[in-house]
This record gives C-alpha cells, sequence and structure tokens, in this order.
C-alpha cells in the first residue's frame, strides 16, 4: 500500500516515490490496481476518502460543469439524505420500489384510488415477471441446466427439421 502524506499546503507526497504527487497520478495508480492510504503530515489522520473524492471531483469536473446549478443545490439540500441518495444510485431496483411504493400512497391519499385499487397497480408495477429478463453477461458461463436445455432444444429442432425434409 502506498502511502501518501497530505501536507497543510494541500500538497501530496508519496512516501514510495519520494516526490510530490499530482491528484492525477493517484487517478492513475488506482486505476493500475494500487492501494494508496492519504494520511495528513500532523495528525495522522486517515484522508483518503476526502482525497479520493477530489480525485474524482477533478477529473469529472468537465461533466460536472455541464449539470445545472439546481442539481448542486439539490444536492446540497438533501443533507443526511445523500448516503441515501448513493445508496439509491448503487440500487436503482430498490430505489424504483420505494419511489413507486411512495407515489401510488400519495395518489390513495390524494384521493384518485382506492387502497385496493393501488394495491393492484403496486402488483402489476412490481411483478418481476412481467419485466423483461436482464440479457445474459457474455462473461458468466452458462450453468450445466442451461446447456442440457438448450442441447433438448436442438435436439427437437433438428427433428422438426427431419420431419419437414421427409414431407418434401
Amino acid at each position: 500500500m502506498r502511502i501518501i502524506k497530505r501536507y497543510a499546503n494541500r500538497k501530496l507526497y508519496d512516501l514510495q516515490s519520494g516526490s510530490y504527487i499530482s491528484l492525477n497520478e493517484i487517478a492513475q495508480a488506482i486505476q493500475l490496481g494500487e492501494e494508496i492510504q492519504v494520511l495528513d503530515h500532523n495528525s495522522g489522520e486517515d484522508l483518503t476518502s476526502a482525497t479520493l473524492m477530489q480525485v474524482i471531483i477533478e477529473q469529472q469536473k468537465q461533466a460536472l460543469m455541464h449539470l445545472p446549478e439546481a442539481f448542486f443545490a439539490r444536492l446540497l439540500q438533501t443533507g443526511s439524505e445523500l448516503r441515501h441518495s448513493v445508496n439509491a444510485f448503487l440500487d436503482p431496483t430498490g430505489s424504483f420500489e420505494q419511489e413507486t411504493r411512495r407515489r401510488v400512497n400519495h395518489l390513495v391519499q390524494k384521493g384518485y384510488f382506492s387502497p385496493a385499487q393501488a394495491e393492484q397497480m403496486l402488483q402489476l408495477l412490481l411483478d418481476p415477471s412481467l419485466h423483461p429478463a436482464p440479457p445474459p453477461d457474455p462473461q458468466d458461463p452458462a450453468s450445466p441446466e442451461d446447456l442440457s436445455e438448450l442441447q433438448r432444444q436442438i435436439e427437437q429442432l433438428e427433428q422438426q427439421i427431419q420431419s419437414l425434409r421427409k414431407q418434401a
């Protein structure tokens, strides 16, 4: 693990190389799979998370500049909800279900739907059998059951082809 000391003047010193290091160089090290730890030079406090967030912000500065000010204002307004927002980003399915339930309940409170109608609507909206299956991951090898099913389907197709040939 690379240890980097952060000085009061915000300079970063890499103990391994014995030289100052930039945020871009930290990003490159992490992209290469290196683990780093950033410590305050005076107190020894772990500043790794704060420094990595700074790296991300520096790398994304151009993209962030295109976001509207309202986005940043809303982000600041969420305050303690920031963790919830990040979790929602990382688990969009759970967030979708929670938000759908919240909105449907709001419609019930406004009198647009009865509780029974709302429950039916939620069942339809959240029923996983009604959602298309995600495409298979090409990196994920097929299970033995999948391979057996494919082999069975191939055999059926071959039989149908032979049957069609006999009819022709």
